[in-house]
C-alpha cells in the first residue's frame, strides 16, 4: 500500500491542477467597457461598477499607480 500512496497523490494532484487550470478566473478585457461608456452604464454589477471606478479619472484614478494585468 505504501509504494502506491506515491502515485495516488501524484495522480489525484494532476487531476487538481488540471481542473484549476479549466476554471476561468478573469473576463476579457474586450467584454469590459472603456472610460467613455462608464458614464453612460447603468448596471448593478459590482465588476463593472468597480471596474468603472478604477478607469475612470475623475472617480478613482486606480491606473495613475496602478497595473491592470490580464
Amino acid at each position: 500500500m505504501r509504494r502506491y500512496t506515491a502515485t495516488i497523490m501524484a495522480l489525484a494532484m494532476a487531476a487538481l491542477f488540471a481542473g484549476a487550470a479549466a476554471v476561468p478566473t478573469s473576463v476579457s478585457a474586450d467584454a469590459l467597457p472603456v472610460e467613455q461608456q462608464c458614464g453612460k452604464l447603468k448596471s448593478d454589477d459590482p465588476v463593472l461598477n468597480g471596474w468603472c471606478t478604477a478607469i475612470t479619472r475623475r472617480k478613482g484614478n486606480c491606473l495613475a499607480c496602478h497595473g491592470v494585468t490580464s
